[in-house]
């Protein structure tokens, strides 16, 4: 028994250190905050990391590709929805936790680009 609450502990404190070193990696790229227009900041920045990767993401539609200006107007937000959609993420072209998640596997190529029509 001593055993597997040991195992159980150490389980528990990896997942401790290593979930809040994966956000942290994150949010140096798109901020803690939910992104879903503009506001005063270096928030632009975070903008156009999502945009970066959105365009990586769509990097085979040209017509789906947007421009990274940092502002999270219409075109951004559309494009963030797409991507929701496509990804089977909630809907709602808010730029929050799990889709930074999943944005953040496109930075990392651990997602592949949306492919070309046919």
């Amino acid at each position: 028994m001593k055993k597997i609450l040991a195992l159980a502990l150490v389980i528990v404190s990896v997942f401790a250190v290593a979930i809040p070193a994966l956000a942290a990696v994150w949010s140096d790229r798109y901020g803690d905050d939910d992104l879903y227009s503009n506001t005063q900041g270096d928030v632009d920045r975070y903008i156009r990391n999502v945009q970066a990767d959105l365009n990586k993401y769509f990097e085979n539609v040209s017509m789906w590709q947007i421009e990274v200006d940092g502002y999270y107007g219409e075109e951004t937000k559309t494009a963030v929805r797409r991507f929701q959609l496509l990804t089977g993420l909630s809907i709602d072209g808010i730029t929050g936790d799990d889709t930074k998640d999943k944005l953040w596997e496109v930075y990392q190529g651990t997602i592949s680009p949306y492919p070309p029509f046919n």
